[in-house]
């Protein structure tokens, strides 16, 4: 007694199979995509901060030439002919001394006036 071929219901194990595997390759293809993604943003990042430290080491040298260019402007031109890097450590030394207080304000003043050869007003100068 052959009654014939059993029909079951619903897709087959052929379509299941090939359901599946699509499936698959579309998550694995999508995985490869967010790596990749992941990868490009991080090359970009990499590039931004070595862009910003190159800027940071740029804007320090333009901020140390200013500050000299600063120095050089606070000393007068007599003073920079005469060796206006030891006038400016002399310079530094009598303000230390005035803060520990070994010199008065009217010591320094006086001291600060005679290695930049500026005469005092009021101390027999004539004012320059």
């Amino acid at each position: 007694m052959f009654r014939g071929p059993i029909i079951r219901p619903g897709p087959g194990l052929v379509r299941t199979v090939a359901a599946t595997a699509v499936i698959s390759g579309a998550v694995h293809g999508s995985q490869h995509a967010a790596r990749h993604e992941a990868t490009a943003r991080a090359a970009m990042a990499a590039q931004a901060a070595g862009r910003s430290r190159q800027q940071i080491s740029e804007l320090r040298a333009q901020l140390a030439a200013l500050q000299a260019q600063q120095l050089r402007a606070a000393v007068p031109v007599a003073a920079r002919a005469s060796g206006g890097a030891d006038i400016v450590i002399r310079l530094q030394e009598l303000a230390r001394m005035q803060a520990r207080g070994t010199l008065t304000e009217q010591e320094f003043q006086a001291a600060k006036a005679s290695l930049l050869g500026i005469a005092q007003v009021g101390q027999g100068g004539t004012g320059a």
